[in-house]
């Protein structure tokens, strides 16, 4: 074993510090971006799953308003049908 000369040394702590310093901002930097996105994500579904439902129960309702002889004039369906699936 033969001791590593003190000047490799020095320049070796020296490489070590500076690459912790670097990439440990770096990969804190990164790890925050992928939290908020990931959080923003969840809650982008959310709000997403949200606005279908409120669409689905007002198309219902639609549907329940036009089957019982509500006073509503329109006469488009709620759903598409075969013919407008085809087209």
């Amino acid at each position: 074993y033969k001791p590593v000369p003190a000047d490799i040394r020095q320049h070796a702590r020296a490489l070590i510090k500076f690459y912790n310093g670097a990439f440990r901002d770096e990969v804190t930097t990164i790890a925050k971006d992928k939290a908020r996105s990931e959080v923003n994500r969840d809650l982008f579904s959310g709000k997403e799953q949200l606005i279908s439902q409120g669409r689905y129960k007002d198309v219902l309702e639609k549907d329940m308003n036009n089957g019982k002889g509500s006073s509503s004039t329109s006469t488009e369906p709620c759903f598409p049908t075969n013919n407008a699936l085809k087209s």
